[in-house]
């Protein structure tokens, strides 16, 4: 086991897309950081097909919780908790989602190796950018695991938690583009629909 993880979560309704987009993912991010970093995606629910990704490994969720509603996001919730449970003995644990593009890797580099907590505002809605976070806070890491493993189905928008719960530094600049890239320059552009190339 290394001493820092990259995580990602991923749902097996229209396994198609979403495995284009972890595949997409794979291909960005593993050879800039699989050398020093262990890879994982937690599924809510169960693959048909496991991809055979080297050095990334598929955590199975069952039974598959889904999303009720646009704050009541119970599997989602349930693999962040289960991943912070999983790797709770990493030093460095950073959550980028397969919709994050990463824009600026030198800067990524400064902060993902440092204690603390670190992610953005979100340019577009004004409140933290959840799909991208570096989680080097143990203790934090710890009360979050517990909460979502208690409150995976609460009526509470993911962002909001973060962002009055914890001390977060947003030293990241980001925007959801939901399909477009501005063109500005920004540390990361989250809510992509990248195609593979």
């Amino acid at each position: 086991m290394k001493n820092s993880a990259i995580f990602a979560t991923c749902a097996e309704n229209n396994q198609e897309y979403y495995i284009d987009r972890v595949i997409t993912w794979y291909n960005l991010y593993y050879p800039k950081f699989g050398q020093n970093t262990d890879f994982y995606i937690f599924v809510d629910g169960q693959l048909t097909t496991v991809p055979q990704l080297d050095g990334c490994e598929f955590i199975q969720l069952t039974p598959k919780l889904g999303r009720s509603s646009i704050v009541k996001f119970e599997g989602y919730k349930r693999s962040f908790a289960e991943a912070l449970k999983f790797l709770q003995d990493y030093e460095f644990i950073t959550l980028c989602e397969t919709d994050v593009r990463l824009c600026n890797f030198d800067k990524l580099e400064e902060y993902r190796f440092k204690n603390g907590l670190f992610s953005s505002i979100d340019e577009r809605h004004h409140f933290i950018e959840t799909a991208f976070m570096i989680l080097n806070d143990k203790n934090a890491r710890l009360k979050m695991m517990q909460y979502f493993l208690q409150n995976y189905d609460k009526d509470e928008l993911f962002e909001f938690y973060f962002q009055y719960n914890y001390n977060f530094n947003y030293v990241f600049t980001s925007i959801r583009d939901e399909g477009l890239i501005p063109n500005k320059n920004y540390d990361y552009i989250c809510q992509t629909n990248l195609k593979r190339e």
